[in-house]
């Protein structure tokens, strides 16, 4: 696979039109979004959605790359989180990771999901300095930054993951790049006592982590969205609306990002092996996957208390 570090083609810039994308990956969504009972609060989502501020951003970074043929994808991000957002990052637990992934030992990295974009970019920035190379299976969505698509790998949000996908996604579980997953899928929300939760891990980064004979990472980002997020999903929720409308709100979020703090912390690795010993006490595959979404709500209070709750699996 190629290197971040390295020049490669760049493609022309496409304007990022977030509701264009929308009826592209979910018609069935977009034609709901239409209908007068989302009137209201797709109104105040439009408003608060800086689009533009998106636009800029990427127009920015992808001048940068065209202008300067030494220019590499990492070191462009690495501008954008440190220069121009000024992302005030901090790493905890380095001595719980191996300074390189060693031969036939490939790592996951499995985090809870606090900011959306943003905790996804920071942390395969830092472990593409640590490996050389990191990937991060992201949703669809997050493709709109263009400018930082090398670093990830699309699955589905609205719809199943294509064919082409599933086997760029194979490739990679096959090589050694480091790869971060955040299981539960979707970002943290806040409950009634405004303390932000995790959505249910799913079980499938254990299954791949078992498959592809990969230890996984136990990885925790600390930092919140803002107010105005937790605040629409409070609304749409008092309203009984399904849809997840503040999804629209993380391009504002990621914009507004100036000088946001962010820690991240990594635990001890557990074995692939480990993993497998826990599925030899279960014969059905009903008992495996009972077994499997255990150990995922296990990792996931782990990972949510900060990795301070101990995981006993």
């Amino acid at each position: 696979m190629q290197s971040p570090y390295s020049k490669r083609n760049i493609p022309p810039l496409q304007k990022i039109d977030l509701l264009a994308t929308i009826k592209q990956e979910s018609p069935k969504l977009a034609a709901k979004l239409t209908k007068p009972y989302y009137a209201p609060l797709m109104f105040l989502i439009k408003r608060l959605v800086n689009e533009k501020g998106l636009n800029e951003h990427v127009a920015l970074l992808h001048r940068r790359l065209v202008a300067d043929d030494n220019l590499s994808h990492l070191d462009n991000l690495s501008y954008y989180l440190y220069e121009y957002l000024k992302i005030n990052l901090r790493v905890k637990g380095h001595e719980n990771i191996p300074t390189k992934t060693a031969v036939g030992k490939s790592l996951i990295f499995a985090a809870n999901h606090s900011l959306g974009v943003l905790d996804g970019l920071t942390l395969v920035e830092v472990l593409s300095r640590r490996y050389g190379d990191a990937r991060i299976l992201a949703n669809r969505l997050v493709l709109l930054t263009q400018v930082f698509n090398y670093f990830m790998l699309p699955v589905g949000v609205f719809k199943r993951t294509n064919r082409e996908e599933s086997i760029a996604a194979r490739t990679l579980y096959e090589s050694q790049i480091p790869i971060s997953i955040f299981p539960a899928g979707l970002v943290a929300r806040k409950d009634n006592n405004k303390i932000l939760r995790e959505q249910p891990w799913k079980k499938h980064f254990l299954q791949k982590a078992i498959e592809f004979k990969r230890d996984i990472v136990p990885t925790h980002m600390e930092n919140e969205n803002s107010r105005v997020f937790y605040m629409i999903h409070r609304l749409r929720m008092a309203l009984g609306i399904k849809a997840n409308l503040e999804m629209f709100l993380l391009v504002r979020e990621f914009v507004n990002a100036r000088r946001k703090s962010i820690t991240i912390r990594f635990g001890r690795p557990i074995s692939y092996q480990h993993l497998e010993k826990c599925l030899q006490k279960s014969s059905s595959v009903h008992d495996k996957n009972t077994m499997l979404n255990t150990i995922a709500e296990k990792m996931k209070v782990h990972v949510e208390s900060g990795l301070v709750k101990p995981l006993n699996l």
